[in-house]
């Protein structure tokens, strides 16, 4: 068996026999305060943290995913998530996390039923 005999679940991805495109990110810009990511936006979102940032989930559909990069600008700045989003109850994270100026957080969000909940946060990368 090879990929192509498999069914595409995602909508990104061509049909049977078809090539797979990759969607470009969505740049947010700079944010700050309280953010809201739209998943219809697209999977993928990059933001600059010009300050500290609460961020909420918004739309899609059962188990989307939604990639989100943000890179802290000027300063330390701390990632919260809006109330919301579950979080895993035996997770090592402790909410707010600094991410250190000039590095990256990569935050991976999933959606079971109508809930949006965090799947992996990591940061500290150098871009």
């Amino acid at each position: 068996m090879n990929f192509s005999d498999l069914p595409f679940l995602d909508s990104r991805y061509a049909k049977k026999g078809a090539s797979a495109v990759e969607p470009s990110p969505v740049t947010l810009g700079s944010i700050s305060g309280a953010v809201t990511l739209n998943r219809t936006s697209g999977q993928q979102q990059n933001a600059t943290a010009t300050g500290n940032v609460t961020v909420n989930v918004s739309n899609g559909s059962d188990w989307n995913a939604l990639d989100f990069w943000l890179i802290a600008s000027g300063a330390d700045r701390t990632l919260d998530l809006h109330a919301t989003i579950q979080k895993p109850s035996d997770s090592a994270i402790a909410f707010p996390v600094t991410i250190t100026s000039g590095k990256g957080c990569r935050v991976k969000f999933e959606k079971h039923g109508s809930t949006w909940m965090l799947v992996s946060l990591v940061k500290s990368y150098t871009l």
